[in-house]
């Protein structure tokens, strides 16, 4: 997941993987980038998570095709 969620982000794998671990500040362009590629906006990152809500829909697995 977040090797796809880097690739369609149009972010480095590692970076995005530093982000996940609470190991870099995020850009506000990353957050953007990250919340376009899940399908929501930025503020929705930010949100407290209602434990009664059911999961969001998975990314779907495999590469994104050279030149998109």
């Amino acid at each position: 997941m977040l090797e796809r969620l880097a690739l369609e982000g149009r972010i480095d794998r590692s970076y995005v993987g530093r982000i996940e671990r609470g190991l870099e500040n995020v850009t506000v362009s990353a957050l953007e980038a990250l919340a376009a590629v899940l399908g929501s906006n930025v503020r929705e990152l930010f949100a407290e998570v209602d434990t009664n809500s059911s999961r969001p829909p998975p990314l779907r697995s495999g590469r994104k095709p050279k030149g998109s």
